[in-house]
């Protein structure tokens, strides 16, 4: 009958434009792939070689499928170079400061999006394809790859940038440098002024000299300005990266400075006591005396005192620790907390070895 022809023919027409095949609002390519973002990240105990780095991608996956995606995690990605070698996702985890969050596993509904950093150990600059490999639904065969290209160039590597910053902080609060320029948030100059108020009062306390002798601001200030500068003049600080994240971020300091346990005190104490022989009967006066002449001179012997690294320095160096603000610039926390210990270490290092707890 023509009807019975005419109803085969448009069953033919629309199996041939997929209408019938593809069942509600499934489409060809079940997934989009996005990649939002991406940058270099280093988690704690992990090192990359020259040349190498973690490249973390903040990546977005939307269901196109029409049907519910099944078994997404990060293996469902990998990373492909030009030869056609294929890199796994490294685990990364994060630091319980940083609000980088890893791709989590789970099931996509339709038309929603699951995103996350995933990350590979990469050659820097060199070009990639990322490679999704979605589940196949129940009997369905295996769908295609869905492939985006990965330019590791176009990604920015933190390292020096956050080396550069702890060092301008560095530079001037500890070591009282002028004219230094720095993107921190922080108020340098009330952090080094705070940290010379801190120097002022430890040093009293640790030489035991407050015990005879209440020595001026002046002369405090003079010692402090004087061990700054020499330790600026003749000090070094290595720097290292032991975490970064994209708002979380540790630089390692190792400074070479001068201890206060290898400044000769003793030569000032015996000029002093060549000087004064026989000139007084009374012990606490002598002790006051002599208190006195040691806080007076002891600056001229910074510049003979050998530099070394503190005795108590943790291994690998101090943790100096930086945050991200909404503005998307780096604070360096120097608040004193359970969480920012190191920091302590790091003002006793530059004091000379002195205790600062």
């Amino acid at each position: 009958m023509k009807i019975k022809q005419t109803l085969a023919l448009c069953g033919t027409a629309l199996l041939s434009v997929g209408l019938l095949a593809s069942c509600g609002t499934k489409t060809s390519v079940p997934a989009k792939i996005d990649v939002k973002s991406g940058t270099y990240v280093l988690e704690s105990g992990k090192t990359a070689e020259s040349g190498e780095g973690w490249l973390a991608l903040n990546v977005g996956i939307k269901n196109t499928s029409g049907s519910t995606m099944n078994g997404i995690y990060d293996g469902s990605f990998k990373l492909y170079d030009s030869k056609g070698n294929q890199l796994s996702t490294e685990s990364v985890y994060g630091n319980d400061n940083s609000k980088f969050k890893t791709l989590q596993a789970g099931n996509l509904s339709p038309d929603k999006t699951l995103d996350g950093y995933i990350a590979f150990q990469v050659d820097k600059g060199e070009k990639y394809e990322l490679h999704f490999s979605p589940m196949p639904s129940g009997a369905d065969k295996k769908p295609d790859d869905i492939v985006v290209k990965v330019d590791t160039s176009k990604y920015k590597d933190p390292t020096k940038e956050l080396t550069t910053l702890a060092q301008s902080y560095v530079d001037s609060v500890f070591l009282g440098k002028t004219g230094v320029k720095s993107e921190l948030t922080n108020d340098l100059t009330k952090a080094h002024n705070d940290f010379n108020t801190l120097f002022s009062k430890k040093f009293p306390q640790e030489s035991e000299i407050q015990d005879y002798y209440t020595p001026s601001q002046a002369e405090l200030g003079k010692i402090v300005t004087s061990f700054e500068a020499e330790n600026a003049k003749r000090g070094k600080v290595e720097y290292g990266i032991s975490e970064m994240f994209p708002d979380y971020a540790v630089v390692t300091v190792s400074p070479t400075v001068l201890k206060f346990s290898d400044v000769n005190a003793d030569s000032i104490m015996e000029t002093w006591e060549n000087q004064n022989e026989g000139k007084f009967d009374d012990y606490d006066a002598a002790m006051t005396a002599a208190s006195k002449y040691l806080v007076q001179n002891i600056s001229q012997k910074f510049a003979n005192t050998p530099t070394s690294q503190p005795s108590n320095m943790n291994k690998g160096g101090e943790k100096l620790i930086l945050t991200k603000e909404k503005s998307g610039k780096w604070t360096v926390d120097d608040k004193d907390s359970d969480k920012n210990y190191d920091f302590k270490n790091i003002q006793s290092d530059f004091m000379g070895g002195m205790d600062n707890y």
